[in-house]
């Protein structure tokens, strides 16, 4: 289910609630990032992600100690271990609500 910010039907500001099976996955946003070179996804709580979880569900072209660099469904998602997500090569948004769905749901860590 997508609902749209301040009533503005852009890529810029959706608000995104995913249910599972599991417990609810939190909420986040999508939207450009600042150089509008790509796409961020960022949690409204702050949060932290279990990189080493993601790096067992997802295939992994880069990783460091707090930054990884995964590939899922051809699109390639850089994971900050402060859970902010920045999809490089995707203009499709409910692709990306939904690969930020699945990455949350994997490696978020309960505060």
């Amino acid at each position: 289910m997508v609902k749209i910010i301040n009533g503005q039907n852009t890529a810029k500001s959706y608000k995104t609630t995913h249910f599972s099976n599991g417990p609810m996955i939190p909420l986040f946003t999508l939207g450009k990032c600042k150089t509008k070179a790509g796409y961020t996804a960022k949690l409204l709580k702050s949060g932290k992600l279990n990189l080493t979880k993601v790096q067992q569900e997802f295939e992994v072209i880069l990783q460091t100690p707090i930054v990884l660099v995964i590939r899922i469904e051809q699109v390639e998602i850089i994971v900050h271990q402060y859970a902010e997500l920045f999809f490089k090569n995707c203009a499709d948004v409910a692709l990306m609500e939904k690969l930020a769905a699945k990455v949350y749901k994997v490696g978020l860590e309960k505060v």
